[in-house]
């Protein structure tokens, strides 16, 4: 005898969205069953009920000026992440390429070196 799936209302499942629920028994589909995981997700009677994620959008001037730091601070900090690695793997140090000279250079974790190829002294 063949297994009959519930199906849920086309109207209201192109409402629902599926991360307003978490699953809490690991289901999986039969081999069988024809409905998508968003329609399992929404018949599904064990699935928590959660509040879907915040997104952060920022408020005013400072706000966004805070957010676009951050991100170019993070953006600087792999690509120091990557330079280590580069010099941890083999690569000398002393043939890094322009950018990652600069980017050590503006955050004094590398001395200047002056016309007489010696250390910056100032």
């Amino acid at each position: 005898m063949p297994i009959i799936f519930t199906r849920a209302d086309p109207v209201a499942l192109a409402r629902f969205d599926p991360i307003t629920k978490r699953c809490s028994m690991n289901c999986r589909p039969h081999m069988d069953d024809p409905r998508s995981a968003a329609e399992r997700k929404f018949l599904c009677d064990d699935c928590h009920v959660v509040e879907p994620p915040a997104v952060t959008k920022p408020n005013n001037d400072f706000e966004c000026g805070f957010f676009f730091a951050t991100a170019v601070l993070l953006h600087e900090v792999a690509q120091a992440h990557l330079f280590i690695a580069r010099v941890g793997q083999g690569a000398d140090p002393n043939k890094a390429d322009a950018s990652d000279i600069e980017l050590f250079r503006e955050h004094g974790l590398m001395p200047q070196v002056g016309a007489d190829g010696g250390g910056d002294q100032s």
